[in-house]
């Protein structure tokens, strides 16, 4: 190992990382060590997420957890975040949940959002702390708040569903707009379910289907079935049995009970022609890279 010239602790790290940017992990590994065994925190954070990724070195979560324990306790929120994620999953440590949420709660109190959802998600579910609805909702919408999509998502499912909080249509339906607007597939999808269902919002079929539209462009298999769905029955959309069953045959790609017999009735009803034409578009069809676009 080469010696590291004499620098400044936000020296070494801004090296470090100008090495991970440039992809050269053993470099940025062997630039951080010598000052993270000094107690930089940077380091020290950096060296758990190489060990964890396993970039530039044999994936090793024991190695991940030693150092990012070392930042975590100098209060670094992204290596107590990341040390609470190796304790929920049993990464590297004995899993346990209510370390995991403990760490969690450091990272999240100092804003870090990627805790916030995760510290959310551990009182929505009684992980290593009581199940407590409101405190589910404090922390996604404190990372929801930061733009965090998947909060803003889990908020609408939350309202929707009543879980721990008074069910609410008209919140869950904002949420699930924020995150739908953000490109998130699965809001899109909830978003034209409720239209759908008039849950929230008067019921509207046109509506549903533009937003089943553009999340089983982004490959929601729920929405390709909606899809499928509604062109066969004329909902919202003329009827079109072919469009139908290539949406039909993608969901059915994702081992649906359902959509596989909507592929049936519909292969039973179709000509031949018809048929080619809807498995040629279904073979041929590629997701777009957002439910949004």
């Amino acid at each position: 190992m080469r010696k590291v010239a004499p620098s400044s602790d936000a020296a070494i790290v801004a090296q470090a990382m100008k090495a991970y940017s440039s992809k050269d992990f053993a470099k940025a590994r062997e630039l951080c060590r010598p000052a993270a065994e000094k107690g930089s925190a940077g380091c020290q954070s950096l060296l758990g997420y190489l060990a964890r990724e396993g970039l530039g070195q044999a994936k090793d979560y024991a190695e991940a957890a030693r150092w990012y324990g070392k930042a975590a306790e100098q209060g670094d929120a992204g290596a107590q975040s990341s040390l609470g994620y190796l304790y929920e999953h049993g990464l590297g440590v004995t899993q346990d949940y209510a370390t995991a949420a403990q760490w969690y709660s450091k990272a999240a109190e100092q804003g870090e959002v990627h805790a916030q959802v995760n510290l959310g998600f551990m009182y929505g579910q009684g992980l290593g702390v009581p199940k407590d609805g409101a405190e589910a909702v404090k922390w996604l919408r404190k990372a929801a708040d930061q733009g965090e999509v998947s909060a803003q998502y889990n908020l609408g499912v939350i309202y929707e569903r009543g879980e721990g909080i008074a069910q609410d249509y008209g919140e869950a339906m904002a949420w699930y707009r924020k995150a739908a607007d953000e490109g998130e597939m699965h809001a899109a999808y909830a978003v034209g379910a409720m239209h759908y269902e008039g849950r929230g919002v008067a019921r509207d079929y046109a509506e549903a289907f533009k937003w089943f539209q553009k999340a089983a462009d982004a490959g929601e298999p729920n929405a390709q079935l909606s899809l499928g769905l509604m062109l066969n029955a004329g909902l919202g959309v003329a009827r079109d049995d072919t469009a139908a069953l290539t949406w039909a045959s993608l969901a059915a790609m994702h081992d649906d009970k359902r959509a596989q017999e909507l592929v049936d009735k519909l292969s039973k009803a179709l000509t031949p022609e018809q048929i080619a034409a809807a498995r040629r578009a279904a073979k041929e069809w590629k997701p777009k890279s957002s439910a949004n676009r």
